[in-house]
């Protein structure tokens, strides 16, 4: 039987408890069982709680090591060694994409947007070439913690002028107020020592008036037209200000008013802040060269008909541009006009032979200023004696045509006119 005091089993039918020397009393074996019973369950629960809480801290432990380990990778990630590490191999790869989202870039210009960026950085990467093979060493911290220094070596890339004392070259990184992955600093780029790309601020384009420029792959639209340097509205140029650009080689591409397009390449700098579309021989369609020439030639040849015959300028004005002003021109028209009625010679048989265009621009004043080489001859004779002789000449003049483009090209001017004797 077992104590009632202490629960120790005793011989049977003993009137007190070995143990505690307490009286026994003998209990039936119904109610004996279920003690037993009772007991058993007890320890049997107290068993199974022990498991479970055995699994839970198993648990717990996992997730806690899971967890700690994913917040080092992301440290790690976030780290100023890595960020580095990634951006010295996108740099390998050329992937401008990477390298412009890793960049400290900062303006609401829109010529220093992504696409101008990434094609500024294209040029600039392709340049230089790959980097080999990279090593980074470990972070060093300045300002305050604001500034991370990042040294790394490169098996390809040398300069002398960048190296420092242990043969290393150094990136900089600029803490933001962001944070990322909710935890750790985020960090960004700012290389002067690989790729620098500053900008310029009140960067100027001078163009024709009517002429559709692209900056960097960007529309220059109307808004960014200086009216305080474009002078009266009749002005033939517009001035564009562009409000920030890069400091990198950047293509220009300028559509004129009659299709034909022009493209340049400018690096802006402190000095180098207006870029002046222009037009030569040698970047001028030869389409375009045919079509001015043609258009020269039947103007000499209105013009030579005119003062051949006496005709007032106001008689063969049709044939110029009908929105220019061509009071200028009408004045060299007649001074020409003057000398032929007072000249004593009589010309006929009057011929133009051949034409060369010797240079194209863009005028100052109009569309083009082209400077065309005629060769001409004619029969002269001397109006008041019937018996001389008529003198044939071959004659070669240079003559600058200028023109505007309405529906065709259209003259506004001429340098000089020929004159006969």
């Amino acid at each position: 039987m077992f104590c009632g005091q202490c629960g120790t089993k005793n011989e049977k039918g003993a009137a007190f408890c070995e143990n505690c020397g307490a009286k026994l009393k003998e209990v039936p074996k119904e109610e004996e069982k279920e003690k037993k019973s009772t007991s058993k369950k007890v320890e049997k629960k107290k068993k199974d709680l022990s498991k479970k809480q055995k699994v839970l801290i198993a648990v717990i432990a996992i997730v806690l090591v899971v967890s700690f380990g994913y917040y080092k990778s992301l440290e790690k990630k976030a780290s100023p060694e890595t960020i580095v590490r990634n951006y010295l191999t996108a740099i390998n790869n050329q992937d401008y994409e990477t390298i412009y989202d890793m960049l400290d870039v900062s303006s609401s210009s829109e010529f220093v947007s992504k696409k101008a960026y990434k094609e500024a950085l294209a040029k600039m990467i392709q340049s230089k070439g790959e980097l080999g093979t990279i090593n980074v060493g470990t972070v060093t911290y300045e300002n305050g913690g604001l500034k991370a220094v990042v040294p790394f070596t490169s098996s390809k890339y040398k300069s002398n002028s960048i190296l420092g004392s242990d043969n290393s070259l150094k990136i900089n990184l600029i803490k933001t107020s962001n944070k990322k992955y909710i935890f750790f600093n985020d960090w960004k780029i700012d290389d002067s020592t690989l790729i620098t790309l500053d900008t310029v601020k009140n960067y100027y384009i001078k163009a024709p008036k009517d002429t559709k420029v692209t900056y960097g792959g960007v529309s220059v639209s109307d808004k960014y037209i200086d009216s305080s340097k474009n002078g009266s509205k009749e002005s033939t140029v517009v001035y564009y200000k562009l409000p920030e650009v890069l400091k990198a080689e950047t293509s220009v591409v300028a559509k004129l008013k009659d299709g034909t397009e022009v493209t340049g390449k400018v690096t802006p700098s402190s000095y180098n802040t207006m870029y002046t579309v222009s037009i030569t021989k040698s970047n001028l369609s030869n389409s375009v060269q045919s079509k001015l020439l043609e258009a020269a030639k039947n103007d000499f040849n209105t013009i030579v008909k005119g003062l051949l015959e006496e005709k007032e300028f106001s008689n063969i004005k049709s044939n110029f541009s009908s929105k220019e002003s061509l009071d200028n021109f009408e004045s060299n028209y007649n001074y020409g006009l003057k000398n032929r009625k007072n000249s004593n010679y009589a010309i006929s048989n009057y011929q133009l032979t051949d034409a060369e265009i010797s240079s194209v621009a863009i005028g100052s004043n109009c569309l083009y200023e082209v400077r065309v080489s005629i060769d001409y001859k004619y029969d002269s004779k001397y109006k008041n004696d019937e018996e001389a002789s008529t003198n044939d000449y071959n004659r070669t003049g240079y003559f600058t045509f200028y023109y505007t483009y309405e529906d065709g090209y259209k003259l506004v001017n001429m340098s000089n006119v020929p004159s006969f004797y």
